[in-house]
């Protein structure tokens, strides 16, 4: 029987938290059912977790190169989650662009046809 192939280099825990939280937060953002708490608490566990990219980068400043080469794959990964819900986030905020602009668009046409409503206190319905 055949070994198990090694699944690569070993990735930092914290990177692997990062990782699971952005997957989190991509899936809120593709789930039209998310409110904005599911956001949020998502992103604030992308926000607690992103400070060990800081720190892993600090410590890559004393390592060897092989030892800074095993993080290269997960750092390439959480680029490429990073890639997706910036841009998830930017068509978010496009669509929401344009219902505002639409949901202002009826407002002035709201007002501008109340204020040529005329004006009275009777109907005649008899006609």
């Amino acid at each position: 029987m055949k070994p198990p192939e090694p699944a690569g280099p070993p990735v930092p825990p914290e990177l692997e938290r990062l990782e699971g939280a952005m997957r989190e937060l991509l899936s809120c953002l593709g789930d039209p059912r998310s409110d904005e708490e599911h956001l949020r608490a998502a992103w604030s566990r992308c926000e607690r977790h992103g400070a060990a990219i800081a720190r892993l980068s600090g410590e890559a400043r004393g390592r060897d190169e092989a030892q800074r080469g095993e993080l290269v794959p997960a750092l390439e990964r959480l680029t490429r989650l990073n890639a997706i819900a910036r841009e998830s986030i930017g068509a978010e905020r496009r669509r929401m662009a344009a219902a505002l602009g639409r949901a202002r668009k009826s407002g002035r046409e709201l007002r501008y046809y109340a204020a040529n409503e005329p004006g009275g206190d009777s109907c005649d319905v008899s006609g």
